[in-house]
Parts: structure tokens; C-alpha cells; sequence
């Protein structure tokens, strides 16, 4: 070997090595991306994990993440009603089989099968209107897995409320740590004075479990429920409760219309509670929050309206709520946190689930263990709930009636119409488009056959008078075929639902307008952090808004495998500004509005794990493409 290329390896084995480095929790946590996690273990391990999932038989595995490999780490099946030996939640301890060992100073990690979400985001987003009102609460990104390289699905990885957890949201963990486990319905009625009634079931304890120190546990719960007078009892059951926290979270609880927490339909469930080693007070910890925003008609039957349920709902049920609320001072404070929570769902709420949406929309589409359907029916649900919910709540608790929610016809918006790739205003003939609104449909229908439709569901729409084929349709989404035949400039688009027409919204419409869907390896799979490009390999985009094609092909109808389908210009793809050599750009077989350029990346390209890709075309460019090169 040269001096040279010796050298050369060296400075690359440091640069690898420094970049590792740099990795944190934080980064693991980082819920901008979707991240990949995977597991090597045993084939047979595997599938006898997910053929005794009710188990709790930890199995070794080896993980990576991010080039970051820990070996032989334990994992088992997790979860309470969402445990299934199909697409199993998992636990991952980082010491299970060395008791020294940890990744980026993390000991243990949850991976949520979101079994009972379709959207995979409910908890995501449940969390951080808890954090908006002070509370602590776990730390979640999305992640896909791979089980031996296969990929397994979509999942959440949810920090474990552990010590390192206590650490990070009170500066301490020495206290005592009780996790809440349902075995009956229990409303936190008093007992008795034995505090094996309390501990350890229902009340786990999770940390000092052989000292646990159960008397402040016991005097709590025999307090708030003495029947002293009102301020009596707001004095006393403060020495072991924040009462203004408790009437926050309960709020937090409430308006994520979350039928399965303290204030659950079958007594209280999924939380933490950790006192402090030298205090009485018991603090709250929200978890498991995969059914809040639940609909009316949620496939789990829970009793819950909605988004049209009471903000007061089942705060009657659990002595220390009710109490509060019959103490003015407190109740003030509960619809003080409704408000501010409508208030903040109002700005936060639709824009969250729409990042969310276009962060995962793909992986949810490779979940083989999740229709691709269902996602779309949860998240336009969602929209539906963050487009009502607010009013409601606040209309409920001013005591004024409750507003109209539904008029006679369907909205646009005015800035709702985007490619639908790029998330770009402009769009072109025979690309891809969304449009956001309201009561767009009645019902969510995706097209199923090859030849797109231009009437879905009883919806139809029209570019400039042109019928446009729909790809899907939903209360507050469509996505659609701009027509082939519309010219540039602006163009009226207008949506028609069972005969009534919505409002008319000019769109912006250019001769090419590309966006980029994905990049992928040829082989299918897409090019990820831990699935990186190589310099000079050739890669293929999916993309839209390429502008005209040779030979024509009919609007609505699939792409032909024979003759080839190209388009009439040719993009330019850049890498960090070095040209790469495009080698086909067309329309994608079998598929309909959706463009194909095959390329190759400079030889000389950038090493990185977001290197940027650009695709102009006509004049015109994409949104920015992160591509990892390694």
C-alpha cells in the first residue's frame, strides 16, 4: 500500500470517527427526520419473540443507528393492549447483557408499534401540547426499523422514563419513580392504611425498588380523599400535589380528547408519578398517549366524541380532580389552560400534522403491517379535529352555544394548492397537486384502478373548466393530475362535492414546475443515512412537474412500459453544485403523473449525510433534496 493511500484511509478513518463522535441524544431524538434503527439477531430469536409476544424474555441483538453499532443488547415484546406477534412493540435495554453498557448515555429506548394508530403521530403531538403547559415528558422521533435488514415497519422511538429521564426533567433521581399499571378500574379511592394495597400494584415502583418508601404514597391518596371542607383540603392535598400542574394536566388530558389517561373511560391509566427524595410532592408524567384525538368512531371503541367532547369530560370521576374543580381558584386555573391550549392548537396544531405527514407519508407507505389507507383517513381526521377543536373548547368555556362547524360548501384555501412533491405554489401540466380546504369530500376514497378518475367519491374538480383525475379525496385534502391541456399562467380550480361547488382559487401554473418525491438505489430502496449513495452510482428520482412529454400520453392514464416516455426537456441535477450525469428522464412506467430521471453522481461528489440535490428544469428548480454519500 502507498504512503498516500495510507494516509488517506487514516484521514478517513478519523473523519468517521470524529463525525460518530459528534452524535448525541439529542440527535437521536431529533424528530425533524425519520431515522432508521436496526436489528441483527437470530432469525429463530425473532420469530419466537413475535410468537410469544405476551412474554416478557429478552433475546440478544446487535443495534445500529447512524453507523453507531452496540452490540448484544437485550430486546423483548412491550405494551399493553397494543402487544401483537405481527408487528410487535419492542423494549431495547442497552445493559440487559452488560450491565456497564449504554448508547449515547441512554440505558434503555422504546420502539412503539403505534398498533393502535393509524397515523403514527397522535402521542407525538399529544406530547408537546403537555410540554406546552410545563409538563415533562418523554422525548419521541420517529424511526424505521429493520429486523435483519428487512424493513419491519414504522415505528416511534420513545425515551423510557428512567433515571436518566428524571435526570434530564428535575436535576435528580435519586426520588421514587412509580409507573401507573391498569389491572382494574381504580379512580385513586382510598383503600385502607396498608400500603401493599398501593404498591406494588397498582403503583410499580421503577426506581428503589427494594427501599421504596410507600408511607407518602398512602398518606397521599388518604388525603385528597378526606372529606374536609374546600379549603381545608386545597391546603392539605397541596402538601403532596401541584393542584395548579394536576388542573393543567387534566386540561392538556382533556382537549387532546384522550379517552385512556387519568381521566380514562375505565378508571385512571397511562402515567408516571415520581416524588423527590426529600419531599411529600408526587409529580405527573404523561404516557402512552397513542389514542388521544380519538374520533367518535375510533376502531378501538372508546367512549369519546371527538373532537366534540366536553372539555369538562370525566372530571368528576377521580376524587382529587373533582375536588379541585369545586375550588374556584382552580377551576379558574383549568379553563385558563383550556383556552391557552385552544389558542395554541390554533397556530400549532394542522401545521404539526402536516410536517408530520410529509415527514413519514412514504414509510408509511412501505409499512406492511399498516393500508396505506387507514394513514391517510387518520391524518385527514386529524386536520379535521385541529380545525374544530379550538372553537369548540372555547365556545364551552365561555357557557356560550356551540358554534355551526359545517357550512354548505366546501373551502379551498386560498394558498391550499401545491405541488405535491416540492410543496410548491407552482404547478405544470400532467404533475402531481395537493389541495388543502375544508369539507372537500364526504368520505375518504382512494383511487384503485390504473386509469385515474375524475370523480371520486362524489368529488370532482377542474382546472380552468378541465376535469382533473383525483388520486384521493378526503374532508381536507385532495390530490390530483393537473390536466395535460392547461397552458401556462393562472388558472381557476374549483372543487365540486355531490353537485355543490366550492369557492374558485387562482393557481399558478408554468410550462415545468419539478418536484422531487424520493431517491433511491437501483435496486428499489431509498438512499438513507444508513443506506448511503456512493460517488459515480447511479440513482434513480421520482419526482413531478417535468413539463411535456414524447409521445403524448392521455391525462389520468398510466405511463406505458413501451416505448419510453420522455420528457422534452432535459433536467440539469446538481450535487452541492457539481453536475451529475442524468442518464434517462421521462415518465415512470406503469405509473400516472409521476416523472423518473436516472442519473449518476459525480465521481467527485461531496462525502456527507446531507449533501444537497437540486433538479432544475425549464428554467425551473426543486425544493432541496438531502442525499447521504458516503
Amino acid at each position: 500500500m502507498s504512503k498516500k493511500l495510507f494516509t488517506y484511509i487514516v484521514l478517513l478513518l478519523v473523519m468517521s470517527l470524529q463525525n460518530l463522535k459528534g452524535q448525541t441524544v439529542v440527535d437521536f431524538f431529533d424528530d425533524s427526520v425519520v431515522h432508521d434503527i436496526r436489528l441483527t439477531l437470530k432469525a429463530e430469536d425473532w420469530e419466537t419473540l413475535k410468537e410469544d409476544y405476551l412474554d416478557n424474555t429478552y433475546y440478544k441483538a446487535d443495534m445500529q443507528w447512524r453507523g453507531i453499532k452496540v452490540p448484544n443488547i437485550g430486546i423483548r415484546s412491550r405494551g399493553g393492549g397494543t402487544r401483537n406477534g405481527t408487528k410487535p412493540g419492542l423494549k431495547l435495554d442497552m445493559n440487559e447483557f452488560d450491565s456497564k453498557q449504554e448508547f449515547l448515555g441512554l440505558t434503555a429506548v422504546v420502539l412503539d408499534n403505534a398498533w393502535q394508530d393509524p397515523s403514527y403521530m397522535r402521542e407525538k403531538v399529544a406530547l408537546k401540547f403537555y410540554a406546552q403547559m410545563g409538563i415533562p415528558t418523554p422525548r419521541e422521533a420517529f424511526a424505521r426499523l429493520f429486523i435483519n435488514g428487512v424493513y419491519s415497519g414504522l415505528y416511534i422511538m420513545v425515551e423510557e422514563i428512567d433515571k436518566k429521564f428524571l435526570t434530564r426533567a428535575f436535576g435528580e433521581d435519586q426520588g421514587y419513580l412509580y409507573e401507573y399499571d391498569w389491572l382494574s378500574i381504580y379512580k385513586f379511592e382510598y383503600l385502607g392504611a396498608n400500603t401493599a394495597l398501593y404498591s406494588p400494584a397498582p403503583f410499580k415502583p421503577q426506581t428503589n425498588e427494594k427501599t421504596p418508601d410507600l408511607a407518602p404514597l398512602e398518606a397521599f391518596i388518604r388525603t385528597i380523599n378526606q372529606s374536609n371542607s374546600d379549603s381545608d383540603w386545597q391546603v392539605q392535598a397541596g402538601k403532596y400535589t401541584d393542584l395548579r400542574q394536576l388542573m393543567r394536566y387534566a386540561a392538556t388530558e382533556n382537549f387532546t380528547a384522550d379517552p385512556d389517561g387519568l381521566l380514562g373511560y375505565a378508571g385512571v391509566n397511562n402515567f408516571y408519578m415520581y416524588r423527590a427524595k426529600d419531599s411529600t410532592l408526587f409529580k405527573f408524567i404523561p404516557w402512552d398517549k397513542d389514542v388521544s384525538f380519538s374520533s367518535a368512531d375510533n376502531p378501538y371503541a372508546l367512549p369519546i366524541d371527538g373532537y366534540r367532547s366536553s372539555i369538562y369530560r370525566n372530571v368528576n370521576q377521580v376524587i382529587m380532580v373533582r375536588r379541585a374543580m369545586n375550588i374556584p381558584e382552580l377551576k379558574q386555573v383549568f379553563d385558563t389552560a383550556s383556552n391557552d391550549l385552544a389558542a395554541f392548537s390554533l397556530t400549532f396544531l394542522e401545521r404539526e400534522i402536516n410536517r408530520n405527514e410529509a415527514l413519514i407519508r412514504m414509510a408509511a407507505l412501505e409499512d406492511p403491517f399498516r393500508q396505506f389507507a387507514d394513514f391517510q383517513r387518520s391524518v385527514a381526521y386529524l386536520r379535521e379535529f385541529a380545525q374544530s377543536r379550538s372553537l369548540l373548547v372555547v365556545a364551552e368555556v365561555r357557557g356560550a352555544p356551540i358554534p355551526p362547524l359545517v357550512g354548505l360548501r366546501p373551502q379551498v384555501e386560498s394558498t391550499g394548492i401545491i405541488n405535491a412533491a416540492s410543496g410548491k405554489t407552482q404547478l405544470s401540466p400532467g404533475a402531481i397537486g395537493t389541495i388543502f380546504g375544508e369539507r372537500l369530500a364526504k368520505a375518504t376514497v382512494t383511487a384503485t384502478t390504473t386509469t385515474i378518475p375524475t370523480t371520486l367519491g362524489g368529488v370532482s374538480l377542474t382546472v380552468r373548466g378541465v376535469a382533473a383525475p383525483l388520486y384521493y379525496v378526503s374532508a381536507n385534502q385532495i390530490n390530483f393530475q393537473v390536466p395535460w391541456n392547461i397552458p401556462a399562467g393562472p388558472a381557476a380550480v374549483q372543487v365540486t362535492v355531490d353537485g355543490v361547488r366550492s369557492n374558485s382559487v387562482a393557481a399558478s401554473f408554468l410550462a415545468t414546475a419539478p418536484g422531487v418525491f424520493a431517491i433511491t438505489h437501483t435496486s428499489g430502496t431509498r438512499v438513507s443515512v444508513d443506506n448511503p449513495a456512493r460517488p459515480n452510482e447511479v440513482l434513480v428520482g421520482y419526482a413531478t412537474g417535468f413539463g411535456a412529454v414524447r409521445p403524448t400520453v392521455a391525462t389520468g392514464v398510466s405511463t406505458p412500459v413501451s416505448p419510453l416516455v420522455r420528457t422534452n426537456l432535459s433536467p440539469i441535477l446538481t450535487i452541492d453544485g457539481l453536475s451529475a450525469e442524468v442518464l434517462y428522464s421521462g415518465l415512470t412506467p406503469g405509473l400516472v403523473g409521476v416523472n423518473q430521471v436516472n442519473f449518476r453522481i459525480p465521481a467527485n461528489a461531496k462525502i456527507g449525510n446531507a449533501q444537497v440535490l437540486l433538479v432544475t428544469i425549464g428554467g425551473q428548480s426543486s425544493q432541496n433534496v438531502t442525499l447521504a454519500i458516503r
